[in-house]
């Protein structure tokens, strides 16, 4: 709404300025609306192909920090990432831009630091499908990093819908198969974890699994022989609890 009070704050400033440049010169009207037609054609496509360069200026830097997290330097990437969020303009960008500041503090397992930055990114910030299947992956994987399950099955459970139209892409369908392991794992139904990678394994060039390990239980590492040898990567993830009613 503010956006749309500024332009049209703008548009009437300007409109008021070149009547006044037509009273002024004496123009003739019709000569003086033809121009004033083409000049505000030439001002809109202006600023829209202006914005429409202006952030793919960004998502090229974006890319090209992406390498450090390919290269395992997750720093690099974060710190890269913070100096694009000084410089941004534009709540979209700017929101797209801390979407991807998240990747970088999975990798160094700064979950809680994640998750506080996409817990603040509202719905309506959050626009297209994409933004929003990547908004999910992450914060699922960090509920679940973070031991806290029931807000990562009810994330995975409301957006159901919006999983399934990516599940099997080759952009975020083997993030969502980890997705779909993982709550299998939730549920402790391992041999339907198992088949879900070896289904993965055949779509996807390498699929990683994270298996936890609870306290009374011995599957983990039958689990773990069994991810391995299908040709997954596999984490074994501790789970501390403070009382036994926890693990019920």
């Amino acid at each position: 709404m503010k956006r749309i009070m500024k332009i049209f704050i703008i548009g009437v400033c300007i409109g008021i300025v070149a009547l006044l440049i037509q009273k002024s010169f004496h123009i003739d009207e019709d000569v003086f609306m033809r121009g004033y037609y083409i000049a505000a054609i030439v001002i809109v496509i202006g600023a829209v192909l202006f914005n429409i360069l202006y952030n793919r200026y960004y998502f090229k830097k974006v890319r090209i920090l992406s390498e450090q997290l390919l290269e395992e330097k997750p720093q690099a990437y974060i710190e890269g990432m913070q100096a694009l969020l000084k410089t941004a303009k534009g709540r979209y960008l700017q929101n797209t831009l801390r979407l991807n500041l998240t990747a970088g503090y999975m990798e160094q397992k700064r979950f809680k630091e994640a998750i506080e930055i996409l817990e603040g990114l509202s719905e309506k910030q959050r626009k297209g499908a994409v933004v929003n299947v990547v908004y999910c992956i992450n914060l699922f994987i960090c509920y679940f990093e973070t031991n806290q399950y029931e807000k990562a099955t009810a994330l995975y459970q409301a957006n159901t819908q919006l999983l399934q139209k990516f599940r099997g892409g080759k952009s975020y369908g083997a993030n969502i198969a980890i997705l779909d392991t993982l709550m299998t794992i939730m549920k402790k139904d391992y041999q339907e974890a198992e088949d879900l990678l070896e289904k993965a394994k055949q779509t996807y060039d390498e699929v990683k699994v994270v298996i936890p390990v609870f306290p009374g239980t011995n599957c983990e590492y039958d689990s773990k022989r069994a991810f391995e040898k299908a040709g997954a990567k596999v984490q074994l993830v501790l789970i501390r609890n403070k009382t036994e009613q926890m693990l019920t």
